[in-house]
């Protein structure tokens, strides 16, 4: 391997100078991918399948990360059949590295949904748009995001159950299920936690003098040091991250890799995206859709299970009928059932901050070397094992929270150079304008600093989704107002107060 990082190391420096360009490192750790293997990547001629069965007893619509644990736990009894339809292909080896995985955003494998222009949002976006990426790939989100491990709080859970009636979803009730998909490789193992599930949970196995530096602030500002997935909810973290040997891991190579050869009642139709449930009367009985450029059927003997994301499932029930009579009929859609498919979306803003500083121990895409390259694709570790990174986290409670315990802001500690070349591609390339970018970051351009990141997670703004046309290819209005109700702006920005006090 050390041939091949002297070769990059020429092509990128040119006459033996010492590698400057941001942007080229990142392209020589892309370049490099093709020559390094990665743990249990997905190979296509596993997925590869003839003629499918005319019907199947579960039909499962969405290979994302809950359609993939369904699709686990169902064809765990062999005398059950099982299809699950994914519209995307398999994960690549260019989602696998944890540190590039906001620079990569996009793709073949992302819906890259966008919202209509939003009043009191994304504001310094292309005619006030928000991007929303959304994983077209056999485990779904699980291959793009950012593999922040954040289960939701207790009183979340609570709420729903109380609020909506929906029983079995108290946190008592879910904690024993994320406790038996969890393979938790931090100390110490508690009541809290599982070790013998499918998903490896835990904290990055490298970290810079920043993570500790806020650890200690935090600590001096009077706040604990906590496991935000254990007994108390509020404080600060290392971040725990799906991650192991400085890997991504999917829920697609959890729940499905290791299962897909040894169940032959398993069958996973990959490129094949749902455009309609079937209906006899109010019951699902089967689902309308393309796979190779073909319109096929496939009915459910027992159920049809929706998981297709939160745009994908309320278009599609949308498409089937099932949403508000007066929106279908204007599109000529037969109602099986007049209910509210679509309202009340709720989704997370987040406030972004540059904190300079005075040091230059910052790390990131920005200023890691071949070295830490060659260690990384030697020893799967270093800085680029790293999530995004993303190095610890912190949970506060402004004055809008709705309990104790009940953090309504999370803060992520991010120690990635905050204005440079290629942090100003990565936002220009989610559409934010070049205008405001250089407003905001131009003055601090290659000034030492970190990032923070300020999430709201609990909004009281309501958005909706609706259908554009009766045309499954055509994306959904989708319309989040985020920040529209004014208590989550002042919840936003108290959050940004408090991150940058401490």
């Amino acid at each position: 391997m050390s041939g091949d990082i002297d070769a990059l190391a020429c092509a990128l420096c040119g006459r033996g100078a010492a590698p400057q360009n941001p942007v080229g490192l990142l392209i020589a750790l892309v370049n490099l991918i093709v020559h390094v293997p990665f743990t249990d990547l997905p190979v296509l001629r596993d997925y590869e399948l003839g003629e499918l069965r005319q019907q199947y007893d579960y039909v499962i619509v969405g290979g994302g990360s809950a359609g993939c644990v369904v699709a686990n736990r169902m064809s765990a009894n062999p005398d059950t059949t099982v299809l699950l339809l994914e519209a995307g292909g398999l994960e690549t080896a260019s989602r696998q590295i944890p540190l590039t995985a906001a620079y990569s955003l996009g793709g073949h494998d992302d819906w890259d949904y966008r919202t209509v222009p939003q009043r009191n949002s994304c504001l310094s976006f292309h005619e006030q748009w928000c991007p929303l990426s959304r994983g077209k790939v056999l485990g779904g989100s699980s291959v793009l995001n950012f593999m922040m491990y954040v289960r939701g709080n207790r009183h979340d859970y609570d709420r729903w159950a109380l609020t909506y009636g929906a029983t079995g979803w108290t946190y008592e009730d879910v904690l024993p299920h994320f406790k038996d998909i969890e393979d938790f490789r931090a100390e110490p193992v508690d009541e809290y936690h599982g070790e013998s599930g499918e998903v490896p949970v835990g904290y990055p196995n490298a970290s810079t003098p920043l993570n500790e530096l806020f650890l200690n602030a935090c600590k001096e500002s009077g706040y604990s040091i906590v496991d935000y997935n254990g007994a108390t909810q509020s404080g600060c973290s290392r971040l725990q991250a799906n991650v192991a040997n400085g890997e991504r891991v999917s829920a697609s190579k959890s729940f499905i890799q290791p299962v897909l050869k040894k169940r032959n009642n398993l069958d996973v139709a990959l490129f094949s995206q749902v455009t309609k449930i079937n209906f006899e009367g109010s019951r699902a009985v089967g689902v309308t859709f393309t796979r190779y450029g073909t319109s096929q059927n496939v009915s459910a003997a027992r159920e049809v299970v929706l998981s297709a994301g939160t745009v994908g499932s309320a278009q599609l029930l949308l498409l089937s009928g099932v949403g508000p009579r007066e929106d279908l009929e204007r599109l000529q859609i037969p109602v099986v059932a007049d209910l509210p498919v679509g309202r009340s979306v709720q989704d997370h803003a987040f406030l972004l901050a540059a904190v300079p500083v005075i040091t230059d121990w910052q790390v990131g895409v920005s200023l890691f070397t071949l070295q830490d390259i060659a260690q990384y694709d030697t020893t799967r570790s270093g800085v680029i094992s790293i999530p995004t990174a993303i190095e610890a986290v912190q949970f506060i409670g402004t004055q809008y929270a709705l309990g104790l315990d009940s953090p309504d802001v999370e803060v992520a500690i991010v120690s990635s150079q905050p204005a440079t070349q290629l942090a100003r591609v990565e936002m220009l390339n989610l559409g934010m304008l070049p205008e405001a970018y250089d407003t905001f970051f131009g003055p601090r351009n290659n000034v030492p600093g970190f990032r923070v990141v300020v999430f709201h997670t609990q909004p009281k703004s309501r958005g909706r989704i609706a259908l554009r046309s009766s045309d499954p290819t055509d994306y959904p209005e989708i319309d989040l107002r985020m920040l529209e109700h004014p208590d989550d702006a002042k919840a936003a920005a108290e959050g940004m107060r408090l991150a940058r006090e401490d």
